[in-house]
């Protein structure tokens, strides 16, 4: 029984009276009985109107959905990028070597394409729809574009970064570092830079900066996406699905290979509460 399945057949049967709980129960295995009552949910009121997996294509980012139509013909590629938003076959078209107009496509036709192109995507996922999650603190993180994530992991990062500051001594390294980084960025570090942070870990990547801009952002950023996946441990396999396939395939690689358990309730819940802080800062630099 699928994940999804599973949710419904239990949302269904909170819904009945105890002695047809039972009766229902009846029909179904000891293994699909006891994953059924051990089955949290929040709440069946999506029951009634099923969650849609419609623009769960709009969310995921272009390099997973390029492989799948590399291989296709100049016409069957003008047609799926057709029924994709117009910011994502924008994107596409350069690495398909698409510049030709856009075919026009009616709803129907849309509607098929994009179900036809989720569904490679998906492949084997046993994937819930977003509405039907398990409870999380870490759920706002769904409602962040590719460019805030991404966002989230530097400032995120910004903490390590702080923690190398205070292991410097070599002023000229300091007055580099200050000149990469914006103004706000430089004060974020700096304030990290006064607090112990036990997940920071020595010097890290920093170490072997050599003055070059790019690398630098590069490293805090991967510090920070260290952060947000070790904080991601052990969230519903759907959940950590639906963050790596809002990033690129290159950084949710990394992010893959980095959530693994800290081996530590408190250190993972510090964690959790960086990743809200840092989303409340985002927050509020916008309403700023």
């Amino acid at each position: 029984m699928s994940a999804l399945a599973q949710l419904t057949c239990k949302a269904f049967l909170g819904r009945q009276s105890p002695i047809e709980q039972q009766r229902l129960l009846s029909f179904l295995s000891t293994t699909e009985r006891q994953q059924l009552l051990t089955l949290e949910t929040e709440t069946s009121s999506w029951i009634d109107e099923p969650p849609k997996m419609e623009t769960t294509l709009d969310r995921i980012h272009s390099s997973w959905i390029a492989p799948y139509l590399q291989s296709l013909s100049s016409q069957e590629i003008g047609l799926y990028l057709a029924s994709l938003q117009p910011s994502q076959a924008t994107v596409l078209k350069a690495p398909l070597h698409y510049m030709r107009p856009l075919p026009p496509l009616s709803s129907l036709g849309k509607m098929f394409l994009r179900t036809d192109l989720l569904t490679k995507v998906i492949g084997d996922t046993d994937l819930l729809p977003i509405d039907t999650l398990p409870s999380s603190q870490l759920l706002p993180l769904l409602q962040l574009s590719f460019r805030d994530i991404v966002h989230l992991a530097y400032l995120l990062g910004l903490r390590d970064l702080g923690h190398y500051l205070r292991l410097i001594i070599d002023k000229t390294i300091l007055k580099n570092v200050e000149k990469v980084l914006s103004s706000a960025d430089w004060q974020i570090a700096h304030r990290f830079a006064t607090k112990k942070d036990p997940l920071a870990a020595g010097r890290g990547s920093f170490a072997s900066w050599q003055g070059e801009p790019e690398k630098l952002r590069n490293f805090i950023e991967q510090r920070g996406i260290n952060r947000l996946a070790k904080a991601l441990f052990g969230e519903h396999p759907s959940f950590i699905w639906y963050i790596t396939h809002l990033l690129d395939v290159q950084r949710a690689r990394f992010f893959n290979k980095l959530c693994i358990d800290v081996s530590s309730q408190e250190t993972q819940n510090l964690l959790k509460e960086q990743v809200l802080e840092t989303i409340n800062m985002m927050t509020e630099r916008l309403e700023a």
